[in-house]
Order: C-alpha cells, then structure tokens, then sequence
C-alpha cells in the first residue's frame, strides 16, 4: 500500500473516474478508478480531493490501475473551508500543471502535507503557507534562484528576477537579447536577506515579512518565477479567487 493524497479526480468512460494522487514515494501518480461512479463502488466518497488514503495501484505505464484504496482514519487536519479551500486547490493545481509524474519527492510530499494541515488550523496566514508551498515546489524543481550566492556577493550589482533567467545581474541584461530575457523584478537587499533564509520554516518568514509591501514583493518575485515554469498553462483556481473577490467588493458598494 502506498500513502498518499488525492489532487483531483474527473470522469473517465461510463461509469470510472481518473485520479491523481501524490505520494512520497512515486511522486505524482494517475490511476484509473474502474466503477468508481457506481453507486455501489467501493471508492463511493474515497476519491476526493485533500482525502489521504492507503493506495494499491498497478506499476505500468503512464496511466496505471488503481486495485484498492483505504481511508487513513482521522486525517490529522480539520476539512478545509472558504478561503483554505481555495488555497488548498491552489497547491494541488501548482502539482498538477508542475510536478512531473513518477519521480520520488518526499521533501515536497513533507511540505504538502504540513500545509493542508496549516490551512486547517489557521494558526499562520494562508499567504505565508503558500509561499512556503511554492519556495518548496521549485527548489523540488531545481529552478529555485541561489539567493544565498547573491548575498557572499556582498550586493556588488544591481539584481533583477526573470521568468526565463531567474536571477540576473543589470549588467547581463544590458548585454542579453531582450526578447529572450524578460525581466520583472528589482531585488531588493531585504529580499534577498530573507530568501536566503530558513525560508521553508513558517516561523522564519513569519518574523521575517513584517509589512504589507514584503509579502507583495515576495509573492510578485514567486509568481514570476512560477509564471516562467507554467509557459501557456493558466491557473484556474487564480482566476476563481481574483473573479471571487471582484464580486465582493461589487456586493459591498451596493
């Protein structure tokens, strides 16, 4: 049996259902859940997204079989809720259009896990989580820009962050093909201090973002660096929330 979390689940032929689990072990996985629409099926309710489970599912190919499935009891986090569950989609839509199928990534399974749990009790705010999910998505990737090495540079240039190059320096950009470079972000000092950080540890960049213009700083620098990894795909549950919040502030004018 494999532990494992579902991401999402979408029909399949008449009566089945595909689904799309993370596990430490296989790292992102599809499986076929045969007569998981039935009323009858044995995976009535299972195969939902956040629910963690023990998975048995065949070895084979890009699109594999999935043999069984077993609710984990409690699952160590309430049900998220409102703005959680809207974060929480977030985070499995970032693994869904990112992550590559089949490779190991406990690290990230670690992180994910911890966040569903962080949402849950509201204990940090769910921006903080989510910038911890994303930093830890592409360090998983290896696209994660090595801040650390900016900051033994003692600050001699002036730094930028693109989608397409990461970090570059403002005498690189004067020298590169600027339809192949596109940069978006100045890199301030303080931005670079704390990215060079224990940025994987809440309490860290908790004491660290300490007003409004950091955190926006930092989610604009991820997002560019996110934005450079999606290419063409869009994120669905971005546009949800940015739709959701524009109807409120209709509702609170009239």
């Amino acid at each position: 049996m494999v532990n494992c979390y579902v991401l999402h689940s979408y029909p399949w032929k008449e009566s089945s259902l595909i689904v799309e689990l993370i596990s430490a072990d296989d790292g992102r996985v599809s499986a076929v859940a045969k007569g998981a629409r039935r009323a009858s099926s044995v995976y009535r309710g299972l195969l939902q997204p956040f629910n963690k489970l023990d998975v048995r599912y065949g070895k084979n190919g890009d699109l594999r079989s999935l043999l069984g499935a077993e609710w984990i009891g409690a699952s160590n986090h309430r049900m998220l809720s409102g703005s959680s569950l809207f974060s929480g989609f977030y985070i499995n839509e970032l693994l869904l259009k990112l992550m590559q199928k089949h490779d190991p990534c406990p690290k990230l399974f670690s992180i994910y896990e911890s966040s569903l749990k962080q949402l849950s009790s509201g204990i940090f705010p769910s921006d903080l989580i989510l910038r911890r999910f994303e930093i830890s998505l592409l360090l998983e990737m290896g696209v994660f820009p090595d801040f650390e090495g900016i900051l033994k540079n003692n600050f001699k240039k002036n730094y930028f962050i693109s989608a397409t190059e990461g970090i570059i320096s403002e005498k690189e950009i004067n020298l590169s093909d600027s339809s192949s470079c596109r940069v978006e972000k100045f890199l301030s000092r303080e931005i670079i201090k704390i990215f060079s950080g224990n940025i994987l540890d809440l309490n860290y960049l908790q004491e660290s973002v300490s007003s409004k213009n950091l955190s926006m700083e930092i989610k604009g620098i991820l997002r560019t660096l996110i934005d450079g990894q999606l290419s063409i795909n869009k994120l669905s549950s971005r546009r949800i929330v940015l739709d959701l919040n524009e109807y409120t502030k209709l509702g609170r004018k009239n």
